[in-house]
């Protein structure tokens, strides 16, 4: 943060222009006067540094204008799709070889029923610019970042398959509080106009659990275990 408040940027340039020039001290009372002001125009200088960043959180490219987003568009860039030797027809895990999957193209896990869903859809792989993005999103309060993120699931969704609402998973209400925000949420509402999909709260969160960063799979499925229910409708 302190970078972008110095760095020399055109939003930089307009900060000095509209700057109040230092005039010399005429009398013993212009000088606090004179301080005050200074003390005002930094303390705005670095509120619309923080507002309107001047390089890129991802990878510190030089942003002008007053871009929407505290990132370049070229890390906004949509991600590229994966590449694998094979992949599971139902969890879409990549593999490197099809000796991995049954002969209907299921894996191991899915064929255990551990996966427990019908089908997954996948824009990109979790790491390098896409994971960085979700982690801004998540963890530093971005909500706009909701936008180009809605819009790599609105890339990434079947059109010829056929669903009947959007649901998206709720946090725990300690975690929301935290967050400020449910993220699933507010993807679901950049979805929404292209699925033409009701967004319902159709399942509740009755425990907390610790963060899921950092757990292997086999852990992150026993993190959750029991987390969620499905209330009975009325």
């Amino acid at each position: 943060s302190g970078r972008c408040i110095f760095a020399r940027t055109p939003l930089r340039d307009w900060i000095d222009a509209i700057k109040p020039r230092r005039r010399p001290t005429r009398g013993p009372g212009q000088g606090p006067l004179t301080a005050a002001v200074d003390y005002a125009t930094q303390a705005a200088a670095g509120v619309l540094a923080l507002t309107f960043p001047d390089v890129c959180r991802l990878c510190d490219t030089r942003l002008t204008g007053f871009p929407p987003y505290p990132v370049c568009s070229s890390c906004l860039a949509p991600p590229l799709p994966l590449t694998a030797e094979a992949f599971c027809i139902q969890c879409y895990a990549p593999f490197h070889s099809a000796s991995a999957l049954d002969v209907s193209g299921r894996c191991r896990l899915c064929r255990s029923g551990l996966t427990q869903f019908d089908a997954l859809y996948c824009v990109g792989g979790y790491s390098g610019r896409l994971r960085d993005l979700i982690l801004l999103f998540k963890y530093e309060q971005l909500r706009p970042l909701a936008k180009p993120l809605g819009e790599f699931l609105r890339r990434g969704y079947p059109r010829e398959a056929q669903f009947d609402l959007l649901v998206p998973m709720p946090l725990h209400w300690r975690r929301r509080r935290e967050r400020g925000f449910n993220q699933a949420e507010l993807l679901a509402e950049e979805l929404a106009p292209l699925s033409g999909l009701p967004i319902v709260g159709a399942v509740r969160r009755v425990r907390n659990t610790p963060r899921q960063a950092g757990l292997t799979g086999k852990q992150r499925r026993a993190n959750v275990k029991g987390a969620f229910v499905v209330p009975k409708p009325a």
